[in-house]
């Protein structure tokens, strides 16, 4: 595997803001509403936090298309789930976090953060974030899997090379041609830099081969999530599990 990757569980959370970002001193306490439960996992207190904020508009393509103006740790101290939420067990209630300065919704999939406001008829799915500090954007890049450095082999030309009649039920139909055996020898290795697409910003992705200290021309390929896990996972918040600290320090 790469090196210089670190375990971790950090809720990240990447939001526009809805006009410029916040001039209150820290600490602050925001309270994040969502309107689907969905997500309720990802959420699972206590937790540390990383939130980056974007300009107004630019995370609707997507993280890896945008950059964010800046960064805040904290850590995710509350959670409440509403009488909408189908995994409370029992009716569950609106709380009402009075010290929230800020608070996050969802307008049109996308976390804007604003002024704090009441919570909404369809709020399913509530916590406060407490932020403390600024975060230093280039200090660390965090994953929620873990990438994986491989080396598949490199397939040379193809030969035909004579075949036993007596052998050849043991071989597949697609390995035989004209009666002969197909041969494709392997003539070596590359390296492929495995990761998760749509997690990284365009900064990140360009130094991610110093930090994890391997060559620069390893090619990256980004991995699609399967459909049950792309239903299960919200393009901007995500649990990560894994921390690159920035140039493996």
């Amino acid at each position: 595997p790469p090196e210089n990757i670190q375990r971790t569980d950090v809720l990240v959370i990447h939001a526009e803001v809805d006009a410029s970002p916040p001039t209150a001193p820290l600490p602050w306490r925001i309270h994040l509403c969502l309107n689907t439960h969905q997500f309720d996992k990802q959420l699972a207190a206590p937790a540390d936090l990383r939130l980056y904020l974007y300009a107004s508009g630019t995370l609707r393509p997507g993280v890896s298309k945008a950059a964010p103006v800046i960064g805040y740790t904290g850590s995710l101290n509350g959670l409440n789930l509403t009488g909408k939420n189908p995994r409370a067990r029992r009716a569950g209630t609106v709380a009402q976090w009075n010290a929230a300065k800020y608070g996050i919704v969802e307008l049109d999939g996308v976390p804007v953060l604003g002024p704090a406001r009441p919570a909404g008829s369809d709020v399913t799915t509530q916590a406060v974030l407490y932020v403390d500090s600024n975060a230093q954007l280039r200090d660390e890049t965090l994953l929620s899997e873990k990438p994986r450095l491989e080396k598949p082999l490199i397939a040379g030309a193809k030969r035909l090379s004579p075949l036993d009649p007596d052998m050849r039920r043991f071989f597949r139909n697609e390995d035989v041609e004209e009666d002969q055996l197909r041969v494709v020898p392997a003539i070596g290795r590359e390296q492929k830099l495995r990761l998760l697409g749509g997690e990284l910003w365009a900064d990140q992705t360009d130094r991610i081969h110093s930090d994890l200290a391997i060559d620069r021309e390893v090619q990256m390929e980004f991995l699609e999530l399967s459909e049950v896990k792309r239903r299960e996972s919200h393009p901007f918040i995500i649990r990560a599990k894994y921390r690159v600290p920035r140039g493996g320090g």
